[in-house]
């Protein structure tokens, strides 16, 4: 899985020379989207945009084309176009280029300026992880993931379907369980006319991976653990599970053979719950405070407050940009309209500066914005 460290967003945040140019396409996993390389001709008519841009704002043809050059070279290679997430984000300045593949949708944008544009990235930073169980009779297999993707973990001991557990033998009566070797098939046996059904051999597979699973990996964490297969397994399987963190929903159905792949949008989906609780719980204490004046929508404290370090959680709707300057000497911001690409997205910019002082940075869809504000803030104080 592809992810986005702190190192790589410390250097995106800091870079500053005009211009910066940042582009973010949408784009696609799988379908005829990818056959017909469509995201790389969305990203082909970007690239123009931004070189007429450049052109527009003094540079010359020569000039646009080297800054854009890594840009036009994306365009020659299939294999890149051909391995996609759900979103694109593309940085370009002198001396400076970085791709990200991210594993959500994201508006199709063009930002030029004296600073990389990365709100889309804030998410990103947060990225939760969860576990994934694909239960079926014949076999169990356990993932690992979080919003860039899924991978298959080997878990020492954990069952290769019904029949890698062999029913008990009595000693000293207590009953026990063997493992069957990988190579050989086992086959369930018992003793006398106690002999124990198929419902009963269900039951004893999900108890052995459910104890394998928290013996092997899950006994000291506390992601939420989702469950993938037919309903009566599922229900069976929650219903014995010691692992206190299982996810309340699930994924239904027969996926014993598939890969990877086919589970993960199913999964992102399925979590959407987990993946923003954060800015949940976060809008929850905004709006508790909403008679005081530590809740604010208006951006003329908002945006300062960024700047000044007063922020516990800030607000930003997705689609925003508000070039300006903020004045350190009056604390104070000023907006500019037509502004040119040398000024600040004072909301990119105050993004970063309340993340760097230890404030969370929630980019949400308009419609889930604190009272329809375009940004809005919890102080500190």
């Amino acid at each position: 899985m592809q992810f986005l460290s702190e190192t790589d967003f410390t250097r995106l945040a800091s870079y500053r020379a005009s211009p910066a140019v940042s582009i973010f396409i949408p784009t696609h996993r799988a379908g005829v989207e990818v056959n017909e390389l469509q995201d790389a001709q969305l990203f082909k008519s970007l690239l123009q945009e931004t070189r007429a841009a450049l052109e527009k704002n003094g540079m010359s043809p020569t000039e646009a084309t080297l800054l854009s050059r890594r840009g036009t070279e994306l365009l020659d290679s299939s294999d890149f176009w051909r391995d996609q997430l759900d979103g694109l984000g593309v940085f370009m300045g002198e001396n400076f280029f970085f791709t990200l593949k991210i594993p959500e949708k994201v508006r199709e944008k063009v930002f030029i300026g004296p600073h990389f544009y990365i709100v889309p990235l804030f998410p990103l930073l947060r990225s939760k992880p969860f576990f994934l169980l694909v239960l079926s009779k014949g076999n169990a297999r356990f993932f690992k993931g979080d919003r860039f993707g899924l991978e298959e973990v080997e878990v020492q001991g954990l069952p290769n379907g019904m029949d890698d557990v062999i029913r008990y033998e009595e000693k000293g009566g207590q009953e026990t369980f063997r493992r069957a070797g990988n190579k050989e098939k086992a086959t369930f046996h018992g003793h006398g006319p106690g002999l124990a059904d198929e419902e009963e051999y269900v039951g004893m597979y999900l108890k052995e991976i459910d104890r394998t699973l928290l013996g092997e990996v899950l006994a000291r964490e506390n992601a939420p653990l989702l469950l993938a297969g037919p309903e009566r397994l599922i229900s069976q399987y929650r219903d014995g599970s010691r692992y206190p963190h299982l996810a309340k929903q699930h994924i239904s159905g027969n996926y014993e053979h598939e890969p990877a792949h086919v589970f993960f949008e199913k999964a992102c989906a399925a979590l959407e719950p987990y993946f923003s609780l954060d800015a949940e719980h976060a809008l929850e204490s905004f709006y508790n405070q909403s008679a005081t004046p530590r809740s604010t929508t208006d951006p003329f404290k908002v945006l300062p407050g960024c700047f000044q370090g007063k922020i516990a959680d800030l607000f930003i709707r997705d689609d925003l940009h508000i070039r300006g300057e903020f004045n350190p000497e009056t604390g104070q911001v000023h907006f500019k309209e037509n502004a040119s690409m040398e000024t600040d997205c004072l909301v990119n910019q105050g993004a970063v500066q309340a993340y760097l002082t230890n404030g969370n940075v929630h980019v949400l869809r308009a419609e889930k914005m604190p009272e329809g504000s375009k940004v809005a803030a919890l102080m500190r104080w």
